[in-house]
């Protein structure tokens, strides 16, 4: 995963890198709504090499997410902005990046969260997260329809034992507007005695 907040030094090696790997797709996470044109430039050099590029909103790290991204409007507006620069297709998560790991007390997690989410209970917060996500989607129905851009509600962990995004979202109290979306992602890691690749496929 490329980060985007700090400018685009360094874009175009790591792109050349992605491609010397073979990859088709490219992840580029951000924290503030101001990187747009990093943004726009990491997805347009990404097309450039035949890479479809995904925008991740916020991750944990010390610079946490910025607190404007809590707003819906502030989510829409961004993604207004970097649809309206971007050459070719590529994929927007709406929403949080591995909602149920996120919402654990390891330092810095909320952020992935967006900070939407304040309750305690876990199921409390999946249903808060799926209806913003639902909502922020909706309001970008316009963008997605003039083909440049796939929206995603965000990316599971299908591995968490403890929290089940798939579930939550897809059988929950509340759930997932389907027909907003056009991707869903899932992380893939390392297991003991076998390859995340092994357990999705199971």
């Amino acid at each position: 995963a490329i980060v985007l907040d700090g400018g685009t030094d360094g874009l175009d090696a790591q792109l050349n890198r992605a491609n010397q790997f073979g990859m088709s797709y490219i992840l580029g996470m951000v924290t503030t709504p101001d990187s747009v044109n990093n943004v726009t430039s990491f997805i347009n050099q990404s097309i450039d090499r035949d890479m479809i590029p995904i925008v991740r909103l916020c991750f944990a790290s010390e610079r946490g997410c910025d607190p404007r991204f809590r707003d819906e409007q502030t989510i829409i507006d961004f993604y207004t902005e970097v649809t309206r620069g971007a050459n070719d297709v590529y994929i927007a998560m709406v929403g949080p990046n591995e909602p149920g790991t996120a919402a654990s007390d390891e330092p810095g997690a909320r952020a992935e969260m967006f900070g939407f989410v304040e309750e305690q209970d876990i199921t409390s917060g999946y249903n808060q997260v799926i209806e913003e996500t639902n909502r922020v989607a909706s309001a970008l129905q316009s963008l997605r329809e003039n083909g440049k851009v796939l929206l995603a509600p965000g990316a599971f962990n299908l591995l968490n034992p403890e929290n089940n995004d798939v579930n939550e979202y897809f059988s929950g109290p509340v759930t997932l507007n389907v027909s907003l979306f056009d991707v869903v992602l899932v992380n893939t890691y390392e297991l003991a005695g076998g390859t995340a690749y092994g357990s999705y496929a199971n």
